[in-house]
């Protein structure tokens, strides 16, 4: 009887144990999921700025400044909700993340407070000409390189 109840309790705490690591295994790959949304909204809004930029669209200030705002949001998204969007084992998996991201965690941080500041200083450009937009792009996209070339891993 007392081998069946320690059965019982092993097997419990067995079953708690796996369903938790099964937990936080979907967790992160939830994790992955979501920044790679975030980054592909950043990318589409890449590409409408990169075409007004390169001169195969129009300067619209109002596409130039949602574009820009989904940047800072991105940025802002990232700072604010980074151990949920970064949790520490979320570098392995299906993942561009480098795993910069968690050894130098206050450099990436910075680098993102900077990309959201610049757009949101892109969005304000949108409302006096397209020279300052321009401007305010260029220091945007030189934040996206800056952190592709040090916090992301190049595939293919």
């Amino acid at each position: 009887m007392k081998l069946r109840a320690y059965h019982g309790i092993v097997g419990a705490t067995l079953l708690v144990g796996c369903v938790g690591f099964v937990t936080m295994a979907f967790a992160e790959g939830d994790a992955i999921k979501d920044r790679r949304a975030h980054m592909k909204s950043v990318g589409a809004a890449a590409g409408v700025l990169g075409g007004m930029l390169e001169g195969k669209a129009p300067y619209d200030a109002a596409k130039a400044a949602e574009a820009l705002g989904t940047m800072n949001k991105v940025g802002t998204t990232f700072v604010a909700d980074f151990d949920k969007l970064f949790p520490k084992g979320s570098d392995q998996g299906d993942t561009s993340s480098a795993p910069a991201i968690w050894v130098k965690t206050d450099d990436f941080k910075a680098r993102l407070t900077a990309f959201a500041a610049d757009a949101a200083a892109g969005v304000e450009a949108t409302k006096k000409d397209e020279a300052a937009f321009k401007a305010a792009a260029g220091k945007v996209f030189s934040n996206c390189q800056g952190c592709h070339e040090g916090f992301r891993i190049k595939k293919g």
